[in-house]
Formats: structure tokens, sequence, C-alpha cells
């Protein structure tokens, strides 16, 4: 059984079961994907270059920290010829998991949209002291840049009361 409340696409995942480790619970967890796109000219590929383990910090479950170990894998293209015809210069490729984890990222999305939310409604200080009783390891640094990272209010955005400090 899949838990798909907590990882949405099950056509793309596969876990093993955790076990506890001291206070953190690591999640084992296998991309599916065949033919996974390039991420730059979206050719797909099947050849299997190699495998490799990602750890990804995710949302702690009751009181425990969960490190997602992501095993994914890299792949060749057909060949480099093939990629100069379209103007594609990576021949080798790590499959994306844009569900889970953005590229490069060390944390998952679930957990950057809690430390976004989390910072843009308080200081970087108080959200540090309020994560970390829920069991989310941050500094306050780490909420200044996801802050950082949203996007502005568009324009659209009709303003109906000014207050004396606006």
């Amino acid at each position: 059984m899949f838990p798909s409340s907590i990882f949405p696409n099950e056509q793309l995942l596969s876990y093993q079961a955790p076990q506890q480790i001291g206070s953190c619970f690591p999640l084992t967890l296998s991309s599916k994907q065949s033919e996974p796109p390039c991420p730059l000219c979206s050719t797909p590929s099947r050849r299997v270059h190699s495998r490799y383990t990602r750890l990804v910090a995710d949302l702690p479950v009751a009181g425990y920290r969960v490190m997602l170990e992501l095993q994914v894998k890299k792949f060749f293209k057909a060949s480099p010829d093939h990629c100069d015809k379209f103007g594609c210069k990576r021949w080798i490729f790590c499959e994306r998991l844009p569900e889970v984890v953005q590229p490069y990222g060390r944390r998952s999305i679930r957990l950057v949209e809690a430390l976004k939310h989390l910072g843009l409604l308080v200081s970087a200080e108080v959200s540090r002291s309020i994560a970390e009783r829920f069991g989310i390891s941050a500094s306050p640094d780490s909420f200044l840049r996801t802050a950082r990272g949203c996007d502005a209010p568009s324009d659209d955005i009709v303003v109906r009361k000014v207050g004396i400090d606006d």
C-alpha cells in the first residue's frame, strides 16, 4: 500500500516500509520511471547510466524527523549526434521527481512550502522556534531564503484600505 496522502503519484514512486533509527525515520523511495525525458530537450531515454541515492528532508511525523532516501537513476541519451541535431548539450541526465523535490533540492517541496508559509507569517527567529517545536530543523536564514524566493504579489490587487503605517 502506497501512502497516497503523503506522495501523490504511486505510478512514479515505490517505497519500502520505514524503520526507525533513533529519532529519524528514513523512508526509501525508488523511481518507477522507465523512459524519463531529458530536462532540456524532453527526449526520452531508456539507457540507464547509473543509480544513486539522494537524501531529502521531509516534514516530521509524530515528532520524528523523516528523511527521504530517493533512489534515482541517471540516463544516457541514444547518441551524442542525436542531441546535437536538436541543439541539446546534455548527453547524460538524472530523472526528475518534480512532485517530491526540486532539482538539486535538499528539502521536499512540502517542507519548503511549510517553511515559506511560516517564514512569511512571523519573523525568522520566531519561525525557527515554532518550527523547532514541530520537529523541523531550520535556521533563521533558511526562513529568509525561502521568503525571498516567493513570488511578489501581482499588480492586480486592489487596495481597499491603507493603514497609518502603509
